[in-house]
């Protein structure tokens, strides 16, 4: 594929990584040279250095590329490069904004009249990927995929729970097992591919791929069902455009709501735009009593949102410390992530740039092969691979097909149906592969699905 890229950012740099690592044409387009020279230092790709939301730069771009991705910070620059681009003749628009308040559906004002194909909002999607890890206290990660029924689930095993001490070739459910495939395991920080001979441990960090139905099934197995949400208190630190929104979210769902806010100012804003039976609590969430005040000992779950990285942290692990329940923590600079992930007493770490890197890596066509989405707690990726004909994987059952031993097969999808990748498995031509590894072994992978 021909890609360009409008913006040097944080999110334009990853995506022009994965594209790169793909095998793909790509095209970068940012005002910073300085910006352009360490991209293009570090990966084989076009640059123009430019405002991309102009004619000449656009007309540029599109003798280059297919598909644009409007991935700078400014929404108004990334409508206008969507549009222009889209009449020079590029196929596909990606835009990404931080509201759909452009729009309207009055007078029919909707993205497709401008050129736009598909439209990226990162704080929705960070929003509603926290309300999914909020539903089951043990849940951490959730990935989905083209189909709607099928996910990879990352899960932290509890003290009590029945998994602890299980090794999975003995696991008691075989039916529940066959519908299933253990994916990946966090242990001490470190990425494991688990096998038949894997021991299950207490604080173990889970990926289980299958059926949403067979994995809520595991999760109430093993003692970390759904909780009902009525009247339970969760706090949020900071009274961002994030904070207001899932405030009003976890209102609707029926939490007892509590929003922390430093600025006065803001305090009062929030105030008149939330809803009364919503507490808004003017002080530093970093702040120990400030939490206390508001009830953090005890309290479901506490939720961090603010701008400020290491204001972040501190505060996560303040709530930790005072006893609240399940803490999540929204991590704005990707470089924090992994340091995050390793840190105890955050549950949950949820990067709004990988979001948003996997909402737009959802939206390519399968080819022979592609990266489809990033793990939040590690440094792994999720792959969709195609079996050729002439592949050397075709025909073979997946036991047999030569997988790295660090590599694993989540499931396979053949005409729309999942099927659990069981080493008894045959791969068929045109059968999709999703596999779970680390950037490590994507040549040999390709290898083995590259026709011969």
């Amino acid at each position: 594929m021909r890609i360009g890229i409008l913006g040097a950012g944080e999110l334009g740099r990853n995506l022009a990584e994965i594209f790169c690592n793909d095998k793909n044409d790509v095209l970068i387009t940012d005002n910073s040279p300085e910006l352009l020279r360490s991209v293009s230092e570090k990966y084989d790709l076009m640059t123009i250095c430019g405002n991309g939301a102009t004619s000449p730069v656009l007309k540029k771009m599109a003798e280059h590329i297919d598909i644009l991705i409007a991935a700078t910070g400014d929404d108004p620059s990334n409508i206008i490069a969507c549009q222009v681009a889209s009449n020079l003749g590029v196929e596909k628009t990606i835009c990404r904004l931080s509201s759909m308040d452009y729009f309207s559906e009055v007078g029919n004002f909707i993205p497709s009249l401008l050129g736009i194909t598909h439209i990226i909002i990162p704080e929705d999607e960070v929003s509603e990927k926290i309300l999914s890890s909020i539903s089951h206290l043990s849940v951490i990660e959730k990935i989905e995929f083209d189909a709607p029924d099928v996910e990879i689930t990352g899960f932290k095993i509890r003290p009590a729970s029945p998994l602890v001490g299980i090794r999975l070739k003995d696991f008691p459910d075989r039916e529940l097992l066959s519908s299933l495939r253990f994916s990946a395991l966090i242990r001490d920080n470190k990425f494991i591919v688990p096998h038949g001979d894997t021991i299950l441990a207490s604080r173990d960090e889970v990926y289980v791929s299958g059926k949403k139905d067979s994995i809520m099934a595991l999760l109430e197995w093993g003692g970390m069902g759904a909780e009902s949400p009525q009247r339970k208190r969760i706090l949020i630190g900071g009274g961002t455009k994030l904070g207001k929104l899932l405030a009003l979210k976890l209102n609707d769902l029926g939490y007892d709501v509590r929003l922390i806010e430093s600025d006065p100012q803001n305090c009062e804003r929030i105030l008149d735009e939330l809803r009364k039976n919503i507490v808004v609590i003017k002080g530093k969430p970093t702040d120990a009593d400030i939490l206390r005040e508001a009830g953090v000992n005890g309290a479901y779950a506490y939720i961090s949102v603010m701008k400020d990285d290491e204001d972040n942290i501190l505060s996560c692990i303040l709530a930790k410390k005072l006893n609240a329940g399940k803490v999540v923590n929204v991590t704005n600079r990707i470089q924090y992530q992994e340091i995050v992930s390793a840190i105890t007493s955050i549950d949950c770490s949820i990067s709004p740039c990988l979001v948003a890197v996997n909402s737009i890596l959802k939206l390519f066509t399968t080819q022979k092969s592609r990266i489809s989405a990033l793990f939040h707690r590690t440094n792994a990726v999720v792959l969709e691979l195609r079996v050729e004909s002439n592949s050397p994987v075709c025909s073979k059952m997946i036991s047999e097909s030569g997988c790295p031993p660090d590599v694993l097969f989540a499931f396979v999808m053949r005409n729309r149906e999942m099927l659990a990748a069981v080493g008894s498995l045959v791969l068929e031509k045109g059968d999709i592969v999703t596999a779970v590894s680390d950037y490590d072994n994507l040549k040999t992978l390709e290898k083995l699905f590259s026709p011969r």
